[in-house]
């Protein structure tokens, strides 16, 4: 009986503390930003599995000089809209922004 209950109280405190390591945040984790109701991932992707549901694209890329704010949210929204447009029912956006080329963004739904 004594064994019993020293297995279980070891089980107990193993347990426990595996839960604690788990709630510490990870230096890459971090909270999403929605717009215009979808997830916004930008150099990133979700850990939550999803499903791709296909890409658009935007003009041209950032160019070699850096860019203001009002200037990358322009062509974040840009992107936002167009791919609302041609897939109502994502509801997450991954941005690809391309120095020098075209900027695209992918689609996707997450898993239930």
């Amino acid at each position: 009986m004594k064994k019993i209950i020293i297995t279980a109280l070891t089980l107990l405190v193993f347990g426990y503390a595996s839960v604690a390591q788990e709630a510490k945040p990870k230096k890459s984790d971090a909270t999403v930003e929605q717009v215009l109701g979808m997830y916004v991932f930008v150099d990133s992707a979700p850990k939550a599995e999803y499903q791709f549901l296909g890409s658009v694209g935007a003009g041209s890329g950032l160019g070699k000089a850096m860019v203001g704010a009002a200037e990358f949210d322009a062509k974040k929204m840009r992107l936002i809209k167009k791919l609302k447009e041609e897939y109502p029912n994502a509801d997450g956006i991954i941005i690809h922004f391309a120095r020098g080329g075209k900027d695209t963004a992918d689609a996707i739904k997450f898993k239930e």
